[in-house]
């Protein structure tokens, strides 16, 4: 991590920091996110605005005026100088100003912390910006909105009505989680499935799991949002809890990521998508890539034979 500008409070002092994965900087302070999802603050520490000593579990962080607000990853948020976003559930993204903080919700809705700035309209919000005076949303779909505090003057910020940003044209913006049958060389398993662009994703640690003893076996490491995801053809997966856990048959945000992937040390290309701060695979990428054939069918679900090559 580098600094640059007006060191006070010692804010641009941050070389010896390591394994940060995102930062953020507020007037008077420096904020880093490290890889194992905890928060490294320097600055003036006014009120405590840099107790950040005791978070865990945060993937995401905003450094405001006089605050830091992290977003942990079951979708809460805590905040060094405010109790009110502790109402916060379900978020996947944040921001902050010096009057309020903001989340998106996995439903595409909107919540502050501000009594003034109405979002009560706002749907499929994919990203926001936070200012003192108003508060603007990207919508999936390219275009934006914007609404202000009431107490600001208007000098035209919230005039976003005709703009249109390039955004991926994806058909779908939402996805529902199903619980798909799937067979591997005749044993049956359930596993937790979405379909999107007609096409269906999955975890790839459950598809690691259900092929863990096979042929086909393969490991796999890192989680994508902290770290690179590693599969290896040539050990076998072990797991760590949680495979194959059940859909709740309910409709989600889902979110395109460009993600660090490699299979047996070869960096490869993959769709992937953000889906309840986890990602879920194309599964037909990842059989492709390992050469194992797989099948899908409305009646009898997904069929996998690693005997056969992938078609």
């Amino acid at each position: 991590m580098v600094a640059t500008g007006a060191n006070e409070h010692g804010v641009t002092e941050v070389k010896e920091w390591k394994g940060i994965v995102s930062i953020s900087a507020g007037s008077h302070v420096t904020v880093g996110l490290k890889s194992d999802g905890t928060v490294l603050a320097i600055g003036k520490d006014c009120l405590g605005i840099l107790d950040v000593g005791e978070w865990r579990d945060i993937i995401e962080i905003q450094a405001a005026v006089d605050n830091i607000v992290g977003l942990k990853k079951d979708g809460t948020v805590v905040n060094t100088m405010s109790s009110r976003t502790s109402e916060f559930k379900d978020i996947i993204s944040i921001d902050a100003s010096l009057s309020y903080e903001a989340g998106i919700k996995k439903d595409g809705t909107v919540v502050t912390t501000s009594d003034t700035i109405n979002t009560s309209s706002w749907k499929n919000i994919i990203a926001i910006s936070a200012s003192g005076s108003h508060l603007v949303g990207l919508k999936s779909d390219g275009t934006v909105v914007a609404t202000e505090a009431n107490m600001t003057w208007d000098v035209g910020q919230c005039d976003v009505q005709e703009w249109l940003l390039k955004v991926d044209k994806e058909k779908d913006t939402t996805a529902t989680s199903t619980n798909s049958k799937i067979v591997v060389n005749s044993k049956k398993f359930t596993m937790e499935a979405y379909t999107i662009n007609k096409s269906t994703y999955a975890k790839i640690r459950d598809s690691a799991y259900v092929l863990k003893g096979t042929n086909k076996k393969f490991s796999v490491a890192g989680d994508g949002l902290k770290k690179p995801i590693k599969i290896n053809s040539k050990t076998d997966y072990k797991g760590i809890g949680g495979e194959l856990a059940k859909g709740d048959n309910k409709p989600k945000v889902i979110v395109k990521k460009s993600l660090e992937i490699y299979v047996d040390g070869q960096k490869v290309k993959l769709s992937v998508y953000e889906i309840n701060n986890e990602i879920y695979f194309k599964l037909h990428d990842i059989m492709k890539k390992l050469n194992i054939y797989v099948k899908e069918s409305a009646t009898k679900g997904i069929t996998i034979d690693t005997k056969k090559a992938y078609k």
